[in-house]
């Protein structure tokens, strides 16, 4: 009888561990709150309007994150999910304006006062070099945000793990006459910043806890500078906009990393504490950049890696809005990091369990000593690097 009782109990008890696994293990993610996972490097693509099947399998093979149009694709490709189980695919939403040609138009049009207008009455023109047919929306209106909430909302009932906000900024700047017909009367930017705020909430509760919500785009820079825009406004600088703004959802993207490349320089570490700040808060960060070079994607990279941080820190770097470029170096193991960047004389460097993060800030070539004994891309020991401006470069023990 004994035998039969601890055979029974053996044969509950591994069942128990065996459905506890399972469950653990469909889940997508993981709730921040109740774990940590390393940190380690994570990669996304933006797959914009209807994408080539295999640039899209390609991307689902790579990445551990997705951004597609729900209007391409009102229903998550099978296929994508087939290839990668675990990957989190967020549905796109523009917010910031509206195309006349666009099927949701014909409602959007009943609403006069969701579009945002000049000094004239006139509604106003987003990127007017482009196109005269796309209008900017006011996103302070509670009845625009409601709209935009209930669009989420269908989004993720249609299977999305999560909304991609694209253009909600986080200072005004409607001053820049090659992108826009005029500047919003009744608008500044403390009311801009509070509507952009009140839009994240209002979205966050329709999807839900479970559904992420992350904007485009975060930022270290006072744009209102630029355009003789008065600076801040009364609202908030570009920073501490940044970090409210995600605190009322799950994260943001930073679009044009470093401008791809072109803007790395004595003030970028002031951009990574940012990145670093909503890191360590395990918020959803995405830092993307676009061209057609193997030397920048490094470099941005690297910067990339200063900041990396919690389980939620995704880069990727694309020609287009399609698919990810892939990088022999995005394969090589660093490791966790041991340690927060440091930056001394406009050197960042920062040591991981298997290797190093260089970034030289400055405009001139560098010659860097190392903590130690590392090898360079060619398997050669050096213990100084020569280092380009405005450069990158990986290492490893």
């Amino acid at each position: 009888m004994m035998r039969l009782f601890l055979k029974i109990f053996l044969q509950l008890f591994f069942a128990a561990i065996i459905l506890c696994e399972t469950v653990i293990g469909n889940d997508k993610w993981n709730d921040s709150s109740n774990s940590k996972m390393a940190s380690t490097p994570k990669f996304f693509a933006v797959a914009l309007g209807k994408v080539d099947n295999k640039k899209l399998c390609n991307s689902a093979n790579l990445c551990d994150l997705m951004i597609l149009s729900p209007t391409s694709y009102p229903k998550i490709p099978s296929i994508l999910e087939e290839i990668n189980k675990k990957i989190i695919i967020l549905g796109y939403c523009e917010t910031m304006s509206s195309d006349a040609g666009n099927e949701e138009f014909m409602e959007l049009n009943k609403h006069e006062d969701w579009f945002l207008h000049d000094g004239n009455g006139r509604r106003i023109n987003v990127y007017v070099n482009k196109t005269n047919k796309r209008f900017g929306m006011d996103k302070t209106k509670e009845g625009y945000q409601e709209w935009l909430a209930n669009k989420c909302k269908k989004i993720i009932v249609a299977g999305y793990d999560g909304i991609f906000l694209d253009n909600i900024g986080v200072v005004f700047g409607y001053k820049n006459p090659f992108k826009y017909s005029g500047f919003p009367v009744g608008i500044d930017n403390s009311n801009w910043q509070k509507g952009s705020i009140k839009l994240l909430e209002k979205v966050k509760a329709a999807v839900g806890k479970k559904s992420i919500v992350v904007f485009n785009q975060i930022s270290g820079d006072d744009n209102s500078k630029l355009f003789g825009l008065i600076k801040n406004n009364n609202g908030m600088d570009a920073m501490t906009a940044s970090i409210s703004f995600v605190d009322a959802c799950d994260g943001a993207m930073k679009e044009n990393f470093f401008d791809n490349g072109k803007q790395i320089n004595e003030e970028a570490p002031k951009f990574l504490d940012l990145l670093r700040i909503l890191n360590k808060k395990n918020k959803y960060t995405l830092c993307l950049s676009r061209g057609n070079s193997a030397r920048d994607a490094k470099t941005l990279y690297c910067l990339y890696l200063l900041a990396l941080d919690g389980e939620n820190s995704f880069f990727s770097y694309q020609i287009d809005y399609k698919t990810i470029t892939w990088f022999d170096f995005y394969e090589k193991d660093l490791g966790e990091p041991l340690n927060e960047y440091s930056n001394y004389n406009g050197i960042g460097m920062r040591e991981y369990k298997n290797g190093l993060v260089v970034v030289n800030f400055n405009n001139m070539v560098k010659l860097v000593n190392l903590p130690g004994e590392f090898s360079n891309d060619k398997g050669q020991k050096i213990k100084r690097l020569t280092l380009n401006g405005k450069t990158g470069e990986l290492l490893f023990k």
